[in-house]
């Protein structure tokens, strides 16, 4: 009996034991810090369970999830890029589990606003914003400027109100020997967002939802080459840091941290890097002069979202800890990083004057003008790697503005015409 007794607890214990496969790519330092604690007190809530944990780079993620999706032992989760060419695609296939009655559950579409959460959603014809919902993320993420307090002072520059100004202010910093803008494009993808964050001072929210959305639209547009012929000029102007397309990503926001620059243009992702050096603020793109005053549109979101594996045998437990990674408890955490959560969180954590605070208003400067912008990858499955190539062929001066606005439209169009 006592045998029998014995093999029964185990035959129980080899049932409840659950492991949940989780691929993230919060590999850095503060980031990985507060999402290994997170999957510390997961486990504590949820004995017998283990977390088998691969954490990457961003580059690798997007380079190997969908084929770890369709393998036949898949992720549990997985965090998944928005847009088409990795959500979409992923949904095409059938890899990803349609996450409404989850939702529904947990109270999601509650957490953050519906122009937030459509960015997880696709429809059953494959459009992109609308229809089932597919994943869900936890820290809002949009690019702005950060800026050395102690160079500018030295410079006896402020923080500018026009983009005119911060141009000019390029100009005063380059001719005291000081590079203004922190910059590597070795990866490719910072290129996107450097020139995006000026293409969105030329468009509307409107005009970006069309294009970002496929609904329509051209890239053709006077603002898209203007931004182009801008950022060409920066470079030809040595406002970017010397030998910018032999330098990683990493090591650019490195030497912005050791003060080898003026300013440097990315997004809030890194501000847990930052928050350790009282000299780093931030602030949001500035408006066009005929427009001074107001918010532009911003790229903005959030972070790439956690799905969940249409074969995963765990997809309770998986949405259960999706669910977590939302808690009041994640929120003051990423806070207490200097991250800004997406969710609701204790404002009591912001230390007035520091650069979480900076990050954070700016958000809510954001929400309240309505200005959410794109990530311009997403348009189509192809976007990431046309965009990026192009624009490393702007900044060598290889294509001219028009040519370059011409190759995105050249893909986005024949991506209209398979819609």
């Amino acid at each position: 009996m006592k045998k029998l007794l014995i093999g029964l607890l185990l035959l129980l214990s080899v049932a409840s034991a659950q492991t949940l496969k989780e691929w993230d790519l919060l590999n850095r330092g503060v980031t990985n810090s507060v999402q290994e604690q997170l999957n510390k007190e997961f486990l504590e809530a949820h004995p017998g369970v283990t977390i088998e944990r691969n954490s990457m780079s961003f580059d690798d993620l997007i380079a190997t999830v969908n084929l770890a999706l369709s393998s036949n032992d898949p992720p549990d989760i997985a965090m998944v890029n928005q847009g088409a060419n990795d959500m979409g695609a992923a949904v095409k296939a059938g890899l990803l589990l349609n996450l409404d009655t989850y939702a529904e559950k947990y109270g999601w579409a509650d957490l953050y606003s519906s122009k937030l959460i459509d960015r997880f959603r696709w429809s059953d014809d494959h459009k992109f914003g609308i229809g089932h919902l597919y994943g869900m993320a936890s820290t809002a993420q949009f690019v702005g400027v950060y800026y050395n307090k102690a160079i500018f002072k030295q410079a006896g520059i402020s923080i500018p109100e026009t983009f005119e100004e911060m141009q000019t202010s390029f100009a005063s910093l380059k001719a005291a020997g000081i590079t203004p803008l922190a910059y590597g494009n070795l990866e490719g993808w910072p290129g996107i967002h450097l020139y995006s964050s000026v293409q969105h001072l030329f468009s509307t929210t409107e005009e970006l939802d069309e294009l970002i959305f496929a609904r329509g639209g051209t890239w053709i547009t006077d603002g898209n080459i203007e931004a182009a012929r801008i950022i060409q000029d920066w470079v030809k102007q040595g406002y970017l840091t010397e030998g910018f397309s032999g330098i990683g990503y990493d090591d650019s926001w490195g030497l912005f941290l050791q003060g080898q620059a003026a300013m440097m243009i990315t997004g809030t992702w890194i501000t847990g890097e930052f928050v350790s050096n009282p000299d780093i603020g931030f602030f949001l793109m500035p408006p066009l002069a005929a427009n001074k005053g107001t918010i532009p549109p911003h790229i903005a979101g959030t972070e790439v979202p956690f799905t969940i594996s249409v074969n995963s045998k765990n997809a309770d437990l998986a949405a259960e800890y999706i669910n977590f990674m939302h808690s009041p408890r994640a929120a003051d955490l990423w806070l207490e990083a200097g991250l800004v959560p997406a969710m609701k969180a204790d404002e009591s954590l912001i230390q007035e004057g520091s650069l979480v605070a900076d990050t954070y208003i700016a958000w809510q400067k954001i929400n309240e003008a309505n200005a959410m912008g794109h990530y311009i990858d997403w348009a189509t499955p192809s976007f990431y790697d046309t965009t990026t190539s192009a624009i490393q062929q702007l900044e060598a001066s290889r294509v001219t503005p028009e040519e370059f606005v011409a190759i995105l439209d050249k893909d986005f169009q024949e991506h209209l015409s398979k819609q």
